[in-house]
Parts: structure tokens; sequence; C-alpha cells
């Protein structure tokens, strides 16, 4: 696949060519956010409210840094780094808008916390824990099957 324009950004800036993931979802995202190995965020498989889920609030993360470069900041899709207060979200990280869902996991199509395939399960569940945020609040204007 050619791809010279991000040939070109590569060239012009820095590549990233090492990132190391753990076998987990929130370590792994709140190492992306830091920048820092998992091991140095968050080891485990944190639940979102806990107050020690995700990266740590004395680490600065990706969107502040880019804001002090002066870019607009916008985050979609799997949170999963901590949303136990403001300061943990996507808008208390430095972003300026987000759509995402913060729960390891979400069905798509109701906006309904996932709770795991166990028994072999593939039944949407009806939505009890509502899980899309727009920046702070939840969404609700557009267009949904619940």
């Amino acid at each position: 696949i050619r791809t010279p324009r991000i040939d070109q950004l590569v060239k012009e800036g820095i590549e990233l060519d090492r990132h190391y993931t753990a076998p987990m979802c929130t370590p792994t995202r709140s190492a992306l956010q830091s920048g820092r190995l998992p091991v140095h965020v968050e080891p485990g498989l944190a639940h979102p409210c806990s107050p020690e889920g995700g990266m740590y609030r004395n680490m600065t993360g990706i969107a502040q840094k880019l804001k002090e470069a002066g870019y607009k900041t916008h985050q979609v899709g799997k949170w999963d780094a901590g949303m136990a207060s403001f300061d943990h979200i996507p808008k208390g990280r430095g972003y300026d808008t987000s759509l995402n869902y913060f729960g390891h996991g979400n069905w798509m199509w109701s906006h309904s916390a996932w709770k795991g395939s166990y028994n072999n399960r593939t039944r949407v569940p009806v939505p009890d824990i509502f899980d899309l945020w727009e920046t702070d609040a939840p969404y609700n204007n557009g267009n949904s099957s619940s």
C-alpha cells in the first residue's frame, strides 16, 4: 500500500515505532494517553469509577501536550482510562470534545454496557446502564435503536 502522505509526515516529524501494550484495555489505553509503559500507569483491569482506575491525575496526557502546542483535541471511541471525577474524563484530560463510552465494552446499537460473553451469550441485553457520552454529558441527540 502506498502511503505518500504518511511517509511525508514521518519524514518531517517523529515516527513512534515502539509502543508496548498490556493484555487488558485499561492499562493499554492509559499508557496510550500518558506515553508511559502500562506497568507505570495502571497495571490491571480497573473499574471505570475507581479513583485509582486509569491514568493517575498527576500524569500529563497527550491531549494536554497537544493543546499546549496549539492543536484542537478530540477523542472518539472507547475511553476506559478513568471516569471517577471530572479530572479523569476526556474533557478533564484536555480534550476539547469527545464522543465516547467509559466502560470496558458497549453494545454499539443500544448504548448499553457490555457485561461479557459468558455462556456464549449473543443476545443484546436490555439497556440498563446508558454508556455513550458527548464531552461531559450523556449523548442523546443522535440516531439510536434504544
